[in-house]
Order: C-alpha cells, then sequence, then structure tokens
C-alpha cells in the first residue's frame, strides 16, 4: 500500500505546480508547501509501513514472542489494553505490541526488526538520510521549518552552516520526489528483508498454516508490481 499513498502524495505535489502556474507570483510559495505537506505525509506513511510490518509478521508467527520478549525484558503491555483489544486477541497481539515501541528513527526500527528477527533493515548509509528526512520533518511540523539551536549543532543537519531561529528550512518539489522514492525502495528493502528472516525463523514457512503463508507472500505484493524473498 505504501506506494499507492506515496503516488497520491507526489499527485498532490504535480496538482500544485499546476494550480502554481496560474500565479506566477505565487509559484514557488505554493510548490514548496505542498511539497513540505506531501514530505510530512510520506514520511508518516512509512513509519506506519514499518510498524505494520512488525505487526504483521509478529501476528502470522507468534512463535517470534518469545525470542522478542527476551531481548526487551523491559517491555510490557497494560492488562486495560489487552482487555479492551478487539476481536481474539492472537489476531491483535502483534498490533498491540508494535503499537507500545517507537518506531521513529533508523536506529529504532533495526532495534525492533534485529530482536524480532535477527535482521537489520537499513544500512548505516540508508539510515543517515532517512535521519536527514526525519529531522527536516520534525522541524516543519513542531517548528514551522524555523532552523533550531539543537538542529542547526548537529553535524550534516538540514541547514548546518544556518543561523538558529531564523534560517527556514523548506522543501522544494523535486526534493519530494526523491524523497518519496527513496523511502519507497526503503520499504522495498524492509519488506523483502523481514520476509526472509521469518522464512529463516519458521523453516521456510513450513511451520505456517497455509492461510498465514498465503498472507506472508501478501507482503511482497505492491499495487503494480511484486517483489521476492
Amino acid at each position: 500500500m505504501l506506494d499507492y499513498q506515496l503516488q497520491g502524495l507526489f499527485s498532490v505535489v504535480e496538482l500544485a505546480r499546476v494550480r502554481a502556474a496560474a500565479e506566477p507570483r505565487l509559484y514557488g510559495d505554493v510548490l514548496r508547501r505542498a511539497a513540505e505537506v506531501a514530505l510530512v505525509g510520506a514520511v508518516g506513511f512509512f513509519e506506519a509501513f514499518c510498524k505494520h510490518q512488525f505487526a504483521a509478521l509478529l501476528t502470522l508467527y507468534p512463535a517470534l514472542l518469545a525470542q522478542f520478549a527476551s531481548r526487551r525484558i523491559e517491555a510490557s503491555l497494560r492488562l486495560l489494553t489487552l482487555a479492551s483489544a478487539p476481536g481474539e486477541l492472537d489476531k491483535t497481539l502483534g498490533f498491540l505490541i508494535a503499537e507500545a515501541h517507537d518506531f521513529g528513527s533508523a536506529k529504532l526500527v533495526n532495534g525492533l526488526f534485529r530482536d524480532l528477527l535477527d535482521v537489520t533493515p537499513f544500512s548505516k548509509e540508508e539510515g543517515g538520510e532517512l535521519d536527514a528526512i526525519l529531522r527536516k520533518r520534525h522541524l516543519i511540523v513542531h517548528h514551522g521549518g524555523i532552523l533550531t539551536s539543537a538542529a542547526a549543532a548537529k553535524e550534516g543537519a538540514v541547514l548546518p552552516s544556518g543561523e538558529a531561529f531564523r534560517d527556514v528550512v523548506g522543501v522544494e518539489a523535486d526534493e519530494y520526489h526523491d524523497v518519496g522514492e527513496f523511502l519507497l525502495l526503503l520499504a522495498v528493502k524492509a519488506a523483502v528483508t523481514t520476509v526472509q528472516g521469518l522464512k529463516r525463523h519458521s523453516h521456510d514457512l513450513a511451520d505456517l498454516a497455509p492461510d498465514r503463508r498465503a498472507a506472508v507472500e501478501l507482503l511482497l505484493r505492491a499495487v503494480w508490481d511484486a517483489v521476492e524473498a
């Protein structure tokens, strides 16, 4: 679904480009604002994808919980959360556990999938690029795009040479397209890597019932294409 969602955001930016062309005086500002909104949405969709991938894998193969719990001994779920879970608990437990964890950085996502499946989807370089996108999204959402002293002080921050509280972080339309494509590639890589990890743990899915094996394969299917693991 992530490719479908990102394509929708691409369309938002391109519609803004068409609309802005009719108002040359506002062209740059309108397009930048649309690109900012699209970037914020893309990051949200990507984080949701990572969280739902984790939840789906744990739901499809609950035996993974033993390893995850042994590596996250401080983790817990409130009894009220369990009691209020909709439907059968075995179909929602993975999502409840995912909901209780933070997927807001490359390091956190790698750590969660490492503890669940012994895989880390993102390389150091990919993680650095993703975290730069996340920092920019944070500045836009929480500071109106104004560069903060904390961001300015970071090595490799969004605008490392800028002056805090004065410079504004912007997103150009072409930059958004690059970000969207990068996030989609990361999602494909995460899907393949985590399904490969599940296959190793479940003896190439032999431990799963037929309907669950079919569901695992669906995790690799995109809107227009499919990938293999």
